[in-house]
């Protein structure tokens, strides 16, 4: 659908026109060599509590998604098809905050941080009141819905469209937001909050109408929501609306769909390990009843 809006000539132009931004290229950078040279101190001092790969590899992911998502064609041709803004909407929001979250940083900078300044600044932060009342499962999950339908269904998207600033306040809620809604679901991290294997289920199950609709909402409106893809792409501005509605549509669901999946998956791992290791102390108790 993007490509039929952009045509097959321009195709060249669209797949080289990136956008180098030095300040966010420097940030995400530095935070690459600041996460391998973390990775690589725990790893060092703790061989038998390496690191997870897998956490590693997440993290790293994000970071790479997010260079696509704001310094390829993706952020040049979001200003001219409402269809590839999306597409940045749903990788910031389902694809960078959950891989980001799946990293679990916080526990690397604990790992990593000397026990005096965890003691005194990290863990303090941690129990703060403020910050157990932002990670209220059922306050992150109203704050994701919130600048889900704020970004998209007020003026603040025009506006976004017209000023740079605010295209890139856009960015923070929602990649912000996606952070915090996945953070209870996901995370791997000393929350103040801990949700049950059940709870989390529910909490993304309910989760996946709050984009769907926004998606389908998008998709069934007959008129151009936003003024500024009409003078853009003129009569192609409904169907580019209507790409665009289908992406997120789509696109959540799939992502919200594995990511339920995986969490199913891990449930029953758990639950295999926790019964492992019952059966292994139920073993470990019949000799010492038995010389009794």
């Amino acid at each position: 659908m993007i490509l039929a809006h952009v045509g097959i000539g321009t195709m060249t132009p669209f797949l080289l026109s990136w956008t180098l931004d030095p300040p966010l290229l420097i940030a995400i950078g530095l935070t690459v060599i600041a996460w391998l040279s973390m990775v690589r101190r725990v790893n060092r001092a703790h061989p038998h509590s390496r690191v997870a790969a897998w956490r590693s590899n997440a993290f790293l992911a994000g970071l790479v998604v997010l260079l696509l998502a704001l310094q390829s064609p993706i952020d040049t041709f979001a200003d001219d098809l409402f269809s590839v803004h999306m597409l940045q909407h749903l990788l910031l929001s389902f694809v960078v905050a959950p891989l980001l979250v799946l990293g679990a940083p916080v526990t690397l900078v604990l790992r990593f941080a000397r026990r005096d300044v965890r003691r005194r600044l990290l863990l303090p932060v941690l129990h703060s009141r403020a910050l157990r009342v932002l990670l209220f499962p059922p306050l992150t999950w109203a704050l994701f819905a919130a600048v889900m339908w704020l970004v998209h269904f007020s003026p603040l998207f025009e506006l976004a469209l017209e000023s740079e600033p605010v295209h890139q306040l856009e960015h923070l809620l929602l990649l912000g937001s996606g952070v915090l809604f996945w953070l209870p679901a996901i995370g791997g991290e000393p929350l103040p909050w801990r949700m049950s294997w059940s709870q989390r289920l529910l909490y993304l199950f309910i989760g996946m109408p709050l984009s769907s609709l926004l998606g389908l909402v998008l998709y069934s409106e007959t008129f151009v929501l936003y003024p500024h893809y009409m003078f853009r792409v003129g009569s192609a501005a409904l169907d580019d609306q209507r790409a665009a509605g289908t992406i997120m549509w789509v696109g959540s669901d799939i992502i919200s769909m594995v990511a339920i999946g995986l969490l199913v998956w891990a449930w029953s791992q758990a639950d295999a390990r926790r019964a492992g290791f019952r059966a292994r102390e139920t073993d470990n108790a019949r000799p010492a009843s038995t010389n009794r």
